[in-house]
């Protein structure tokens, strides 16, 4: 099998449009159509980029050596989705906060909705700016994404599938924590309500700093 070919084969494995990998590879769909086809090669930089999206070492790509001599299988698509289903539970918790407090405590703690709710929108807005970075491989708005470096594109989707189920998480356990105020002092529930969300955050960067030490060495290829 020529090299074209295990290109095209993994492109199919993958279910990857030629124009995919052109986006990944910042090449052009005519250039992955001479590599498919053995008109060109490609250079030592698209290859290595070709090895970290197809997920293979360069040398089974090179050599077509197969996964499981050797080299490790394909792995799958990281899990960003549980994330989400935290995220759609915290929603659910939120609406409870509401009717709890105007139907069953008819004086409405204000403070308190407005925490759960505040900490509902920044757990949904982390999860779906990771969660499309990570669908479209696109990392380039990512705090700390530095241009000059190679990333490992399939390691950093890990790491952001990772802080992703933190976040959802955290604020879900956070809002859920607010069913301790009725049983507070009423000039402690401010500062309570407060400290939930102060809380969030520092569960959410410990989640980060967790995440980059977890994956240390492995999100930068060297050259």
């Amino acid at each position: 099998m020529t090299l074209g070919e295990r290109i095209k084969e993994h492109r199919g494995r993958l279910g990857y449009s030629q124009e995919r990998i052109a986006e990944l590879t910042g090449t052009s769909r005519q250039a992955v159509t001479k590599w498919e086809s053995d008109k060109s090669i490609p250079c030592m930089e698209n290859l290595i980029a070709l090895s970290e999206i197809f997920n293979v070492s360069l040398e089974a790509l090179t050599s077509g050596e197969k996964a499981g001599a050797g080299n490790p299988a394909p792995a799958a698509p990281p899990k960003r989705f549980l994330g989400g289903i935290f995220v759609l539970i915290h929603f659910f918790i939120c609406v409870f906060y509401c009717f709890w407090h105007l139907i069953v405590n008819t004086e409405a703690y204000v403070a308190g909705i407005v925490c759960s709710w505040t900490l509902w929108l920044c757990g949904i807005t982390v999860y779906a700016f990771f969660a499309l970075a990570i669908k479209y491989g696109d990392f380039t708005m990512i705090a700390g994404y530095n241009h000059k470096k190679k990333y490992n594109k399939q390691v950093l989707s890990k790491l952001l599938a990772l802080v992703c189920v933190f976040n959802g998480f955290s604020a879900m356990t956070c809002s859920m924590l607010y069913l301790l105020t009725p049983f507070l002092d009423d000039t402690v529930k401010s500062l309570y309500s407060v400290s939930l969300v102060c809380l969030y955050v520092i569960n959410l960067v410990t989640a980060m700093l967790f995440g980059n030490y977890r994956f240390k060495g492995q999100l930068i290829i060297e050259d």
